[in-house]
């Protein structure tokens, strides 16, 4: 868990006070009918959602809808656990033990199990992740242009994209550590020359049944192909047709997944709940005029800070190629 102290509940209670301001309709309006339409907004309607660089935090009715647009895109932020501390500016703590619940009578003293032996403490910083999106000024000015959904929902799927990769292959140098990291991240439970039936049911059963009850797979569709006509002895496919899982586990298809080639690890399959995706601020928008203003287009610069990592790699096990 995030340990919090008082401070850290006093920024709490100011954002919230923040987040009403700019829900405001004032807020809003300047936002979307001046500052996204290439006008210079009034300084006192902007400055609470104002950054130090000079972007714009987005209204909180457009931040809601973007994080419905950017989960919908994204497998990972539904496997995943996703978190806000958007309120720190560097590195923070996280915290993974194991505790054990037992019953007691009423009344009778519950012991207490020191859990310091398998406390691990993972570090989350803060990068950022930004993208620049383009628009013709004859659709930035057409008032029936939803500029609104469009740019939100474009924003999302470039967003995806970015983070998809990271949490699979981040090397944690100015971004997430992905899940196919050699030291911090999924565990190598199988190393074989080919994929058989065999050693996917090793794989399956080396993940502990407390993480394979919510256990998913992910691979890319090279990877799935091979899965699908796989068949054991008896001539039965691993891969169920009907549902398209295997021995009854849902089956996430991702481009950033690497191929069935040596040394790649292109299957994992494990609780996905233990990758931890820690949101370190809300999306800021700026826009762009001036640097498009030769081709006739508006351009929007759009970031977001964040980081992630696998909390415990044993909760998810991968395949390994040699």
């Amino acid at each position: 868990m995030i340990n919090t102290n008082s401070s850290y509940m006093d920024k709490r209670i100011q954002m919230t006070e923040e987040e009403m301001k700019i829900s405001s309709d004032i807020y809003k309006n300047e936002f979307w009918n001046r500052a996204m339409r290439g006008m210079h907004p009034q300084d006192d309607k902007m400055t609470v959602g104002k950054s130090k660089n000079g972007m714009f935090k987005l209204p909180m009715d457009s931040s809601r809808e973007y994080q419905t647009a950017l989960k919908k895109e994204s497998f990972f932020r539904n496997i995943a656990t996703c978190v806000d501390a958007p309120r720190f500016d560097g590195k923070i703590w996280v915290s993974d033990s194991e505790e054990s619940a037992e019953f007691v009578e009423d009344n009778k003293p519950i012991s207490t199990v020191d859990v310091t032996a398998s406390l691990t403490d993972k570090e989350i910083n803060c990068n950022k992740v930004a993208v620049i999106v383009t628009y013709r000024n004859d659709l930035v000015n057409d008032i029936g242009f939803d500029l609104k959904k469009n740019l939100t929902s474009r924003i999302a799927k470039a967003f995806n994209r970015a983070e998809e990769n990271a949490f699979i292959n981040g090397t944690g140098v100015n971004m997430p550590i992905g899940i196919l990291h050699d030291t911090d991240g999924a565990e190598i439970s199988v190393t074989t020359s080919n994929i058989t039936f065999d050693n996917i049911s090793e794989l399956f059963l080396s993940v502990k049944p407390k993480y394979r009850k919510n256990g998913v797979w992910v691979m890319n569709d090279e990877t799935a192909l091979v899965l699908r006509k796989l068949k054991d002895a008896d001539g039965n496919y691993i891969w169920n047709h009907n549902t398209d899982t295997i021995f009854g586990k849902s089956v996430f298809i991702s481009d950033f997944m690497p191929n069935v080639n040596n040394g790649n690890k292109p299957i994992a399959f494990g609780d996905f709940s233990y990758y931890w995706i820690v949101n370190r601020s809300g999306i800021l928008v700026r826009t762009l005029a001036e640097k498009f203003a030769l081709s006739q287009q508006t351009g929007y610069l759009a970031c977001e800070y964040l980081d992630a990592r696998l909390l415990r790699s044993e909760a998810v096990k991968v395949l390994k190629l040699s």
